[in-house]
């Protein structure tokens, strides 16, 4: 007979809680947010960037995800490894 999970443990989204609580621990923990202000419309030309990069190759990690552009490019004006 097949198992089903206890539905109080996941969200009306269906997501799990215990995920939800591991995303938040991980980012209190883990990271630093900053927020960046750039001129309009230059967000989409970001965006576009990173996603024709990453389609072009996407094996490089540099390129997998907005974020990783943006650590990439600091660590190249900071020359040194911010991970």
């Amino acid at each position: 007979m097949a198992r089903f999970a206890d539905s109080n443990l996941k969200t009306d989204s269906g997501i799990y809680k215990s995920q939800i609580a591991s995303n938040r621990r991980y980012e209190l923990t883990k990271t630093e947010n900053i927020r960046v202000r750039v001129p309009m419309g230059t967000k989409d030309l970001i965006i576009n960037y990173q996603k024709q990069k990453h389609k072009d190759d996407p094996k490089n990690p540099k390129y997998s995800s907005l974020n990783a552009l943006i650590i990439s490019l600091l660590e190249v004006e900071l020359s040194q490894k911010l991970k």
